[in-house]
């Protein structure tokens, strides 16, 4: 006599699971040019960690000399200073050069102020012995270029401009970015420019790019006319209106069109 197994109960079936959308062109695009960026970033840290930054010996200067000229461009810096006065006591420009620090200590100027960030980084080290050397005051205050602006960074911007009345130079990397906010809030604060004007610093004439990451500082610079129009001073706004986050996500949402006319 055979037996004959009872069937078991019908297998369930999962309605949950959608079948996966094949991939457009534009978002395999997108993965793509997201892939070659994290891959450029990682041969930049790569290149950056290579060079021990230090310039106590001549080996150690002449290595931190290639990273400085050929990594971090001053090369082409050398070609284009992106220098301008903006006030009567306030310069902008891009990475300054030893030499160039020498003309503008010849200038008048006394303090230089970078937004960059980093203190063991080959081009830091060299600007702050080069301040020493000219007995310029050499200050940090680091800033982003592609990320809306840290509330306690621009507190301590203020407060800087309050406290410096002799010539002061203001960069970053390329003195476009950064550089073109720090130089806006100095004529909003010190000089009464109003925002809607003073946010001409942050100019394609200084290779700013609205429409790139960088335009996160327009529309930073758009929420303080905005609060301006409605009678709330900047540090005010700054010190009880101001999110930072909040900035970042509408900035990430925006389209084209959108950061075109911030």
């Amino acid at each position: 006599m055979t037996h004959t197994p009872r069937p078991g109960p019908p297998a369930e079936i999962d309605t949950t699971q959608t079948p996966q959308a094949p991939e457009t062109p534009d978002a395999r695009a997108a993965r793509k040019a997201a892939k070659g960026r994290s891959a450029n970033k990682t041969l930049n840290r790569w290149l950056r960690d290579a060079f021990s930054h230090r310039i106590d010996t001549p080996a150690q200067r002449r290595l931190s000399h290639v990273y400085t000229q050929f990594f971090d461009h001053a090369v082409l810096r050398a070609l284009w200073h992106n220098f301008a006065q903006v006030a009567p006591a306030l310069y902008r420009s891009n990475h300054p050069s030893r030499r160039r620090l020498q003309r503008y200590r010849d200038l008048g100027i006394t303090h230089v102020l970078t937004l960059r960030g980093g203190q063991s980084v080959a081009p830091y080290l060299f600007e702050a012995e080069a301040c020493r050397d000219f007995g310029m005051v050499f200050l940090q205050i680091p800033l982003s270029a592609q990320r809306a602006p840290k509330r306690v960074r621009l507190l301590s911007l203020l407060d800087l401009f309050d406290e410096i009345e002799s010539p002061l130079l203001i960069h970053c990397k390329s003195g476009a970015d950064r550089t073109g906010l720090a130089a806006a809030m100095y004529l909003i604060h010190k000089q009464g420019v109003p925002a809607q004007e003073a946010k001409r610093e942050l100019s394609l004439r200084r290779l700013h790019a609205k429409w790139s990451k960088a335009g996160v500082l327009d529309l930073f610079m758009a929420d303080l006319a905005a609060a301006e129009a409605r009678g709330v001073p900047m540090r005010r706004w700054i010190e009880t209106e101001y999110d930072q986050d909040d900035t970042n996500r509408r900035f990430r949402a925006m389209g084209l069109a959108e950061r075109l006319r911030l």
